[in-house]
């Protein structure tokens, strides 16, 4: 099924990824959110749905969940990449 190209503005979802980046404690969560797009492949809708459905009940029955000290490794991956070169494990 073909949809427009504007079909997350027709839908609401870019002010949904407004509000979400509104709550993201780093520049890995916005770029996270900036990838999120329309989806019209079932098994990844389901799979999405699925992980939804998930972080829900975590938050229903009031789970302990790591919603912070997020560290962004992409610097490290950077160093990384050098030939020769490693991570220390901290």
């Amino acid at each position: 099924m073909l949809y427009p190209e504007n079909i997350e503005v027709k839908i609401g979802f870019d002010k949904v990824k407004e509000l979400l980046i509104e709550e993201c404690e780093s520049s890995m969560g916005v770029g996270f959110v900036n990838k999120i797009s329309f989806a019209t492949n079932f098994s990844t809708v389901k799979k999405l749905i699925g992980q939804s459905a998930e972080f829900k009940e975590i938050i229903q029955l009031g789970l302990s969940f790591p919603g912070q000290n997020f560290i962004d490794p992409s610097k490290s991956f950077a160093r990384a990449s050098v030939e020769n070169s490693f991570l220390d494990e901290e």
